[in-house]
């Protein structure tokens, strides 16, 4: 069930999903901002661990905060929901590149794949329109250091990146645009309300 007004922005880590949110929420009256502050995530330290346990927990508990996110909020009706990372590329994205690099066996896939899968046939609801922000590994890692989180600096969470860079094959429902995420904030924002406007008066 595709939510009206919930539009996911999407992409690997550095990518500049949670830049992009801010920068458009001026353009909106009252728009809910759905970001992922590393603090809301416990297992998020975990990340940069090669072990398929705590990657699988991680992962879990990720998918299963941004359902309860989308089932428990409640703006306005008029109010746009601008989201970093649906529950459904959470799974849809970091699931198959986890397991392809060597993070997660198949076990632990399966049974995240049987999580999802439960999401699917509950009907919660997924985004109308999901912007794919895509950036080359080296520009990815260069804002990685930057920004300077202790849980991201590893070669585990290198290679994870550099996959995540890599990856081609996203089925999402909805509408799905593609952004360069090495443009401008400026050029970005633009874009995305273009691609609205045009959703709007289509």
């Amino acid at each position: 069930m595709a939510h009206p007004d919930q539009i996911s922005f999407v992409g690997p880590p550095g990518c500049g999903k949670s830049t992009l949110i801010n920068a458009l929420a001026p353009h909106f009256a009252n728009p809910r901002l759905m970001l992922e502050e590393p603090d809301s995530y416990p297992f998020v330290r975990f990340v940069a661990e090669p072990s398929p346990a705590w990657q699988t927990l991680n992962q879990c508990d990720f998918m299963l905060r941004k359902v309860a996110a989308v089932l428990s909020d409640d703006p306005p009706l008029t109010a746009i929901r601008l989201m970093e990372s649906d529950w459904y590329s959470c799974h849809t994205m970091w699931v198959p590149t986890l397991h392809r690099i060597g993070l997660i066996d198949s076990a632990d896939r399966d049974a995240l794949q049987q999580i999802f899968s439960q999401a699917v046939a509950a009907g919660v609801p997924v985004p109308r329109l999901t912007f794919w922000m895509r950036a080359p590994g080296e520009l990815l890692a260069q804002r990685i250091v930057k920004r300077d989180r202790h849980f991201e600096v590893s070669s585990t969470f290198a290679a994870l990146v550099r996959a995540l860079a890599e990856f081609e094959d996203f089925p999402l429902p909805g509408r799905v645009v593609q952004l360069n995420a090495a443009d401008s904030v400026t050029a970005l924002t633009e874009a995305v309300l273009r691609e609205l406007s045009l959703q709007q008066n289509g």
